[in-house]
């Protein structure tokens, strides 16, 4: 199951290494279905990061700037999950402007793309100052 990480492990953007068959391209990226709460979803699939058009020199098109994960205090768990699409060609989209109720599903079907893989991670907030 996914593994569980610190807001401290969390809050610079990761490193992509994607080893990429050649010629195919892919789009990542990293919701929250939690948000803002692991038992409210008022937000949920908060969009924390959105890169397209990776391919195997493991360069893209940030469309979405990493925001690493900062669930509020007593808001339990959140779940994060890393979503890739593969893309049937290169894509010029803008993503969303807001960054709240991403349904990255539906965005990528939109766009041609198909989901690949899967996975998570969970983070929890365990004091008011962190």
């Amino acid at each position: 199951m996914g593994q569980m990480l610190t807001i401290d492990e969390t809050k610079t953007e990761p490193i992509i290494e994607f080893d990429a068959p050649y010629g195919q391209i892919f789009t990542i990226a990293i919701v929250d279905p939690d948000a803002p709460s692991n038992t409210r979803h008022g937000y949920r699939s908060y969009r924390h990061f959105l890169i397209s058009n990776l391919g195997s020199d493991n360069s893209g098109d940030k469309l979405t700037a990493y925001r690493g994960p900062y669930p509020s205090y007593g808001s339990g768990t959140h779940r994060y999950v890393v979503l890739v699409f593969k893309q049937q060609d290169y894509v010029d989209v803008d993503a969303p402007h807001s960054r709240v109720r991403f349904d990255a599903a539906k965005w990528g079907a939109q766009h041609h793309m198909t989901p690949v893989a899967a996975s998570y991670f969970t983070v929890k907030r365990n004091r008011i100052i962190e």
